[in-house]
């Protein structure tokens, strides 16, 4: 069921009937995965051998560069494959899952020996409520990839204290690791196909020409009459002249 779609995975959790409130949540969670699965070829996923569905195990490989062992004078070793178990508990979403490298991971938030060789610091306490399955692998793929990591002991303090030791006194002074340079700058939502670039916009269409531009509207109703005003001559006539000084116009007969 693992190289199933997002799309046929949820059709065939359509019509299942769950048990109980968990499978009906590791249900969910599966297609969480499965969805962010179809969107990255950076992170696959695989079931163990005789798991059903909805799994509470998950075998999550990483196509990334990462840190595999301490190395000597010259740098650390890297790998460009790692896969990380995750398990949910019985009583989960109440318990948190629970995530182990299954290939060496030489990391500060990752135990390297002892009895929880490979226990990756996720901080899971949340999960459940406001922590999905989807955003576990891909804090987990930054995690590997040095985009976050914690080696300074103060809280939440590092999972393994000597490869803290080796980061702030060694590959943090000569260059190896630093917080602003993560070891694979890489994202891990990277598209399978790129989508072609968008077709430019087409030109806008010419403005009319001003032949094309029609008259504008004659105004309706009697259009009103201009008045023009006549001005009077610079030299006046003799009979106004005469006129003039009797306080009238003098009318010469006939």
């Amino acid at each position: 069921m693992q190289d199933m779609s997002f799309e046929a995975l949820k059709k065939h959790y359509e019509g299942m009937k769950f048990r109980n409130p968990r499978d009906k949540r590791l249900a969910r969670e599966h297609l969480r995965l499965a969805e962010l699965c179809d969107q990255t070829d950076r992170i696959t996923y695989r079931l163990p051998e005789g798991k059903k569905l909805p799994p509470d195990t998950y075998i999550i490989g990483y196509h990334l560069r990462s840190i595999v062992a301490q190395g000597g004078e010259s740098g650390p070793e890297y790998g460009n494959y790692h896969e990380v178990k995750i398990t949910f508990p019985a009583n989960f979403p109440v318990g948190g899952a629970a995530c182990y490298m299954l290939s060496p991971a030489w990391h500060p938030n990752i135990k390297w020996d002892g009895p929880y060789k490979g226990r990756i610091c996720g901080n899971t306490a949340e999960f459940g409520s406001l922590y999905y399955l989807n955003m576990l692998v891909l804090r987990v793929g930054e995690i590997l990839q040095w985009k976050n990591y914690h080696a300074e002991q103060i809280h939440p303090f590092p999972e393994d204290e000597n490869v803290a030791r080796w980061v702030r006194e060694v590959a943090e002074p000569r260059g190896w690791v630093q917080k602003h340079q993560p070891v694979d700058e890489s994202s891990l939502l990277k598209p399978l196909h790129m989508a072609s670039e968008p077709e430019p916009p087409a030109d806008p269409p010419p403005p009319p020409s001003p032949e094309a531009t029609p008259p504008p509207p004659e105004p309706k109703g009697d259009t009103p009459r201009k008045k023009i005003q006549i001005k009077s001559s610079r030299h006046t006539s003799r009979d106004e002249e005469e006129g003039s000084g009797r306080g009238g116009i003098k009318i010469r007969p006939r």
